[in-house]
C-alpha cells in the first residue's frame, strides 16, 4: 500500500494545480468589453437641442424667432437673455418639437429692460427630460437692433400669441405650402414677366417674396446732358425685395392652389439719386430668389410658414 501511496501522490498534485491556473484564464476571456458605456453616452449627446436661429453674431429686429433641432416630440425650454449694464434679464419660454425634431419659439419683440441703453442678447435651449441636458452647441449671442434706444417693450409682454409649430410632415404633400412653378434653376429671358404658381394647406392670403442679385450701375450727366455709366457694383437680395400677393383656392380634389395675382418683373429698373438729379442707377438683375409666405396678422410675410425657395436666372436675350 506505501508504494502505491508513492506512486498517486505525485500524480495527484500536478492535476490540482492545473485545475486551479486553468480556471482564471477562462474567467477573464468570457468578461465582457465596456463598449456598452460608449453608447450610452453617444444616445446623450444626440438629446442634446442645437440652436440654428439666430446665427451668432447677428443683428436683431424689432422681434425675433428661435429655431432648433432636438429629439422628436420632445419638450424645450429656451432661455433668451438680455445682458446690459453688467446685469441679466431672462426671458424663458417652452416649446416641443415636431416628428421630425423641429422646433421654434413664438415671436418674440426685442424687449429693453428699464435703465438699459445697450444690450446684447443670449440663446441657450436645453431638453425637459429626465437628465435636462443642455444645448449641444455654445451660447449663441445676437446684438441688439440699431435703434435699441428708441425701443418701449417690456419683457411681460415680449412674447406674442402664435400657433404651434405645425408638423409639415403630418400635412399631405399636395396641400403643403410650395412652389410649383417655375421649377429650380430655370433660367428665363430678362424681361419675362414670370408667373408664379404653388400649393398651400389653406385658403389663407399668402405673400411671395421676390428677391434680387445682380448688377448695380451707377451713371453720372457728362457732357450735352448725355448718361455715362460711372461705377458697376454687384447687388445682392437682402436690400432688394418686392413682394406678390396670391390667394389660394380651393381645387377640384380639395388641394389648395394659388396663382400670383401679378408676374415677377425680370427686367432692369432705374432711379434717381435722392439729392442728386444729375446721378442715376440702374439695376439689372440676373438672378432671383422666391419663396412663399402666409400672411401674418400684422400684413407681412410670416416666417414660420413658408415654402422651399426657387431661384430663376436671368439671361440676356441673344
Amino acid at each position: 500500500m506505501k508504494s502505491i501511496a508513492k506512486i498517486a501522490l505525485p500524480i495527484a498534485v500536478p492535476l490540482f494545480i492545473t485545475s486551479v491556473w486553468l480556471q482564471p484564464q477562462t474567467t477573464l476571456r468570457a468578461e465582457p468589453t465596456p463598449k456598452l458605456e460608449k453608447r450610452v453616452l453617444t444616445t446623450r449627446i444626440l438629446q442634446a437641442p442645437v440652436i440654428t436661429e439666430p446665427a451668432q453674431n447677428a443683428l436683431l429686429g424689432s422681434e425675433f424667432v428661435v429655431r432648433g433641432m432636438a429629439q422628436p416630440n420632445s419638450e424645450i425650454e429656451v432661455t433668451v437673455t438680455a445682458n446690459y449694464n453688467g446685469k441679466r434679464d431672462p426671458l424663458v419660454v417652452k416649446v416641443k418639437s415636431d416628428s421630425a425634431g423641429r422646433w421654434q419659439t413664438p415671436s418674440i419683440k426685442t424687449w429693453k429692460p428699464a435703465g438699459a441703453t445697450r444690450a446684447t442678447f443670449e440663446f441657450s435651449a436645453r431638453q425637459l427630460n429626465a437628465a435636462s441636458i443642455a444645448s449641444a452647441n455654445k451660447v449663441i449671442t445676437a446684438r441688439a437692433p440699431r435703434d435699441y434706444s428708441r425701443i418701449t417693450v417690456e419683457k411681460s409682454s415680449a412674447v406674442l400669441a402664435s400657433e404651434a409649430f405645425k408638423d409639415h410632415s403630418a400635412i399631405p404633400f399636395s396641400k403643403r405650402l410650395r412652389i410649383t412653378y417655375p421649377p429650380k434653376n430655370v433660367a428665363v429671358p430678362r424681361g419675362t414677366g414670370l408667373v408664379v404658381n404653388g400649393t398651400a394647406s389653406s385658403d389663407k392670403e399668402h405673400v411671395i417674396v421676390v428677391s434680387f442679385d445682380g448688377i448695380r450701375n451707377t451713371y453720372v450727366k457728362g457732357p450735352a446732358n448725355i448718361w455715362v455709366k460711372s461705377v458697376s457694383q454687384n447687388f445682392h437680395n437682402k436690400n432688394h425685395r418686392r413682394g406678390y400677393r396670391a390667394l389660394p383656392k380651393k381645387d377640384e380634389n380639395g388641394n389648395y392652389t394659388w396663382t400670383t395675382t401679378q408676374p415677377v418683373d425680370t427686367s432692369s429698373w432705374e432711379g434717381f439719386g435722392a439729392q442728386n438729379q444729375n446721378q442715376k442707377v440702374e439695376f439689372v438683375p440676373n438672378r432671383v430668389r422666391i419663396t412663399a409666405h402666409e400672411r401674418n396678422s400684422e400684413n407681412g410675410a410670416d416666417p414660420r410658414k413658408k415654402s422651399q425657395t426657387v431661384t430663376v436666372e436671368i439671361k440676356t436675350p441673344a
